[in-house]
């Protein structure tokens, strides 16, 4: 009897503690879903068939892209969100004669994975969060084909409809609850090459955004709301940023 006994506190004392851990977690997860806002802007470049440097962009190739995301928070490691852009692109030929001017348009849906808690806990309240994202979209475009002495128009791509994929890294940098600055790099690749007039080599057109945004964050449940941390969290938000 006195054994069954022990049996049975152990196992109760198992479940209790079990019980305690799941809590903690979905707290911690619960608390990691939100909606969320950003504006955001930085350089467009180009780099396709009609580009000065391999790499980076030449002087004259600078062009700038601004644009709004929306989106959700669904747990610690996934969220997904809708961006929409609008920018120039542009380049120029190191050995050739011409060069490219394009205006376009872009919608996207993306997935992002939460880098910092796939490797760690849940958390939310780090200073700096890592996230990585990969989506699909459309590109609605213009693009103009110059000489680059006396600047003729060669040729004009009419306006024009392309799919895209996206992958890309970015970075937030958490100021409080709702308020964080995030920095974002991501590469667009078209599933034409059309986009820069010039057929030749890769079969695909490519560009990056780069961009620095404000976002905002809301939505946030009762038990989510901005004043809440679990209590792990609570422990752990004074020692370390990290």
């Amino acid at each position: 009897m006195k054994v069954i006994s022990f049996i049975l506190l152990l196992v109760l004392t198992s479940l209790t503690n079990l019980s305690a851990q799941v809590m903690g977690r979905m707290n911690q997860t619960e608390h990691l879903e939100y909606w969320e806002g950003t504006v955001k802007f930085g350089p467009s470049v180009f780099m396709g068939d009609i580009k000065y440097y391999r790499i980076v962009p030449a002087k004259s190739e600078w062009r700038f892209a601004t644009g709004v995301s929306f989106g959700r928070r669904f747990s610690a490691l996934l969220g997904l969100r809708g961006t929409a852009l609008m920018g120039k692109l542009a380049g120029r030929q190191k050995t050739g004669d011409h060069r490219l001017e394009s205006r376009y348009y872009e919608i996207n849906m993306s997935g992002i994975l939460y880098l910092d808690n796939l490797f760690g806990e849940n958390r939310f309240d780090r200073f700096i969060q890592p996230y990585m994202v990969a989506g699909i979209g459309l590109v609605y475009y213009n693009s103009n084909l110059y000489t680059l002495a006396p600047g003729q128009l060669v040729k004009n791509s009419g306006n024009k409809t392309e799919g895209l994929l996206l992958l890309g890294l970015g970075i937030d940098f958490r100021l409080n609850s709702q308020w964080s600055v995030s920095a974002e790099s991501a590469n667009r690749g078209i599933n034409s090459d059309h986009m820069d007039l010039w057929v030749s080599g890769y079969p695909y057109d490519v560009y990056n955004v780069t961009t620095v945004g404000v976002k905002y964050r809301f939505g946030f449940s009762s038990r989510n709301s901005p004043g809440y941390y679990p209590r792990k969290v609570i422990n752990r938000k004074f020692h370390r940023a990290f």
